[in-house]
């Protein structure tokens, strides 16, 4: 009985306890590895998760920086400018559109080329001077410089130069050129006529003034002498009168044609106003002025003018003065000169007086 008894007891005992803690243990091994494998799992999920978003994050950078760039590329293609980048070797890293069409070629066959590769000797190196000038001192420099067109023909371009230092620390030179010509021209131009009688292109007032400064600069250290004629024209208001405005002008020009023809190299002639007209000199005594101004009223007697509705004959009264030494402008001798030309008019026009020979 008892070892009956103590056999069921114990077998009892060890089988149902045994059984219970195995099946205990191995719940929880199966629980933990589930666990783990969630963890697992949520952790790849969340790192195929951040790296979609990083990939997603990069490809928008990208289509935004592509964008910017399209852009930025819109604008300097459009702009009314030459943009370009080069580096300390003159080597060309941009080109915007009108740039490559200066350079008669595409973008594409420029970047990666010096500029002594494809401008001329001397264009290119008179960019290379104020591109040094940028790179030596790492400044920005603005200036004009000469170039030629796609055609060849020479330029005039108002040009900014700036260094700019990448994150690499690599610098560059970032330009950025403005075709002036048309203002240069229109410039001169404006300068030209500031200095020249528009209708005869002789000198005007003001430029007679300005040479005859020279003219007597000269004069006061050679000691050399300075003549001056004065012509006005006789009946020059009957012209106008009679055939109107436009045979006026033809005759003042047919004038000037004569005072160029006759004037010496270094001799100024200039129209003051009206029908009044003045050659001045250099190393010329009162004899010599006064046969110039014998040619000159010979020259404009013998011609005649044709205009419209008829023909037009000129004469002039001719005032002959010296500068003397110690005047510092010619308005002393040419008001001596006008008094001459005034008494040659009172003496039947069409003649020459000079000075000197009017007042005895």
């Amino acid at each position: 009985m008892s070892d009956g008894d103590g056999g069921r007891e114990g077998s009892g005992g060890r089988d149902g306890s045994g059984g219970r803690d195995a099946g205990f243990d191995a719940g929880i091994d199966a629980a933990a590895w589930r666990a783990r494998y969630e963890r697992e799992r949520e952790a790849r999920e969340e790192a195929e998760r951040l790296l979609r978003d990083v990939s997603r994050a990069r490809l928008e950078a990208q289509r935004e920086a592509e964008g910017q760039r399209a852009l930025l590329d819109a604008m300097l293609d459009n702009a009314d400018a030459y943009v370009y980048v080069k580096d300390e070797e003159g080597r060309f890293e941009y080109v915007n559109a009108k740039s490559a069409t200066l350079f008669g070629r595409p973008a594409e066959a420029i970047v990666g080329r010096r500029q002594d590769e494809i401008l001329p000797a001397e264009v290119a190196e008179e960019f290379a001077r104020s591109d040094r000038e940028v790179f030596e001192h790492e400044r920005k420099v603005v200036l004009r410089e000469r170039g030629v067109d796609e055609h060849g023909e020479p330029v005039t371009f108002w040009t900014t130069k700036a260094p700019f230092t990448g994150p690499e620390g690599r610098c560059r030179l970032v330009g950025f050129s403005t075709d002036v010509t048309e203002l240069d021209d229109l410039r001169a131009e404006l300068e030209r006529l500031a200095t020249v009688d528009s209708l005869t292109e002789l000198a005007n007032a003001r430029s007679l003034h300005a040479e005859a400064e020279g003219v007597i600069a000269r004069a006061e250290r050679s000691g050399e002498p300075v003549g001056v004629v004065l012509l006005d024209l006789d009946r020059f208001k009957a012209v106008n009168d009679a055939f109107g405005h436009a045979a006026g002008d033809a005759v003042l020009a047919h004038v000037a044609g004569v005072l160029r023809s006759e004037a010496r190299t270094g001799d100024v002639a200039a129209r003051l106003g009206g029908e009044e007209f003045v050659v001045v000199l250099p190393d010329t005594d009162p004899v010599g002025a006064r046969q110039v101004a014998e040619r000159l009223v010979g020259a404009l007697r013998s011609a005649v003018v044709p205009v419209e509705g008829g023909e037009v004959t000129v004469t002039a009264s001719v005032g002959v003065a010296a500068w003397a030494p110690g005047e510092a402008t010619l308005d002393p001798a040419l008001r001596r000169a006008d008094r001459a030309m005034y008494r040659a008019k009172g003496a039947g026009r069409d003649r020459v007086v000079v000075h000197g020979d009017a007042d005895r």
